[in-house]
């Protein structure tokens, strides 16, 4: 929950009351846990190329950390922790979110992991109504070079010279 985890996760998460959840995330964060629908759209990890990339470090922490016998709440707070120190602000997949990811992924198959056809680099893929991604076709996005920082023209030193 320090991760900004809600308290119905962690409720699903730890198999503990919504009531003892609750208080934990008040006592921590000073407010109450925020309200709303959690996360539940599996296209939204494809749909930029920043959350394909960060949805499939996630994933390959997540489960690295399983195959070392962590057990799934560890799992997901070492994974999450590891994102955070890796992407600080601009981390786009909350804890809420990466729940969501590894819980949907052990459940079915509508998001699974491919190569890059180009380098072979493994990628989330979405197998969805929503987007349907042929992993004979795909080519990451560090390859088609969607993840290059964007380059802003550069401002002008004033008015030309008039001759």
């Amino acid at each position: 929950m320090t991760q900004g985890c809600r308290a119905s996760t962690a409720t699903n998460l730890f198999g503990v009351t919504s009531a003892i959840t609750r208080n934990t995330y008040r006592e921590i964060h000073g407010v109450s846990s925020p309200c709303g629908n959690s996360a539940s759209s599996l296209t939204w990890y494809v749909e930029r190329p920043t959350h394909r990339l960060q949805a499939t470090m996630l994933v390959w922490l997540y489960r690295c950390a399983l195959k070392n016998r962590a057990n799934i709440p560890e799992a997901l707070i070492a994974s999450n922790d590891v994102l955070d120190k890796m992407f600080g602000s601009r981390l786009a997949v909350s804890a809420d979110r990466a729940n969501h990811l590894t819980r949907s992924m052990a459940i079915d198959s509508r998001l699974n992991v491919a190569p890059c056809r180009t380098c072979a680099t493994e990628y989330i893929l979405a197998n969805d109504e929503g987007k349907i991604e042929l992993a004979k076709d795909f080519v990451c996005p560090g390859c088609t070079g969607d993840l290059k920082p964007r380059l802003t023209e550069p401002k002008s030193k004033g008015r030309k010279a008039k001759k």
